[in-house]
């Protein structure tokens, strides 16, 4: 009988831990806002389930890596004026997203930052804008214009998508 017991409570504690372990755990240091999750002045994740407009709140820097990847009920979005870089993938797979306002802060837009954002009809980058990665605009409809100074990482991009350099 005592064996029994100690393998019952061994089986419910690893039950237990595995359970914790697939939560998804948030610092003291992070904060949630309307399904946004904060860690300093990075925008770290937002919830799938976002839609609509969402205004990037005062004093973000950064959009980090996934960030809004496959919100896919997310039609505008506007930058914080502090925001500088957008992470790789930060607006990846969001189909309904039509307009990004993005200030003169921005600096860096990552690999795939658009990528499968076949809505995205308006995003007129900031003069502060230096470099594009990789596939950052890959599968946008709207073909995009830009700056002679903007660094572009990827020559395939300059073929797909530049409208003009200007």
């Amino acid at each position: 009988m005592r064996k029994s017991s100690f393998a019952i409570i061994t089986a419910f504690l690893l039950v237990l831990t595995l359970v914790f372990c697939m939560i998804p755990v948030v610092s003291a240091a992070d904060k949630v806002e309307d399904g946004v999750i904060y860690e300093g002045t990075t925008l770290v994740s937002a919830d799938k389930n976002l839609e609509g407009v969402y205004i990037v709140k005062d004093g973000t820097t950064k959009i980090a890596d996934n960030a809004f990847k496959d919100c896919k009920r997310l039609t505008r979005v506007i930058l914080s004026e502090e925001c500088v870089s957008l992470g790789s993938n930060a607006f990846a797979g969001c189909d309904s997203l039509e307009i990004l306002r993005a200030y003169d802060a921005l600096t860096d837009i990552g690999e795939n930052a658009f990528a499968n954002c076949e809505s995205l009809d308006y995003f007129k980058h900031p003069q502060s804008l230096d470099s594009i990665y990789n596939n950052a605009f890959d599968d946008v409809s709207k073909d995009i214009t830009l700056d002679k100074k903007v660094n572009i990482k990827d020559a395939t991009y300059i073929q797909k998508k530049i409208a003009n350099i200007i």
